[in-house]
Formats: structure tokens, C-alpha cells, sequence
């Protein structure tokens, strides 16, 4: 669900194993005048050899 009144807010963090690639994306969308979702994406670098939940945790962190 997308709130017109509020910058929504979609976060996830993640890690792939081979080779050991991680990272954590924020989607930011708000409604414009005419009704038109806008949306804006944010790609993190994360940690070297990092697992999916040190990914999501710092995530967490990031935008707290």
C-alpha cells in the first residue's frame, strides 16, 4: 500500500554467495500533484564476505 500523504519506504538487505557479493537497497516513493507514483532508488555497497542477515541488520541501522 502507498500512502499519498508520505514518503513510503521499501528497505532490503541482501548477500549472494558466490562470489560473496552484499549489499542494501532503499526504494523511496512518494505521490506526485498529478497522482503518478515517483519512485527513487538508493544502491548501498555493504561488508566484504557479509552474510544476508548482517545485511538486513545494517539495513536496520542505516535508516533507524
Amino acid at each position: 500500500m502507498t500512502y499519498e500523504d508520505a514518503i513510503n519506504i521499501y528497505t532490503d538487505g541482501s548477500s549472494y554467495s558466490n562470489p560473496r557479493r552484499d549489499g542494501i537497497r532503499i526504494r523511496y516513493i512518494t505521490i506526485n500533484e498529478t497522482s503518478d507514483e515517483e519512485i527513487e532508488d538508493d544502491c548501498l555497497m555493504g561488508y566484504k564476505e557479509a552474510i544476508n542477515n548482517q545485511m538486513e541488520l545494517a539495513m536496520y541501522r542505516l535508516i533507524r
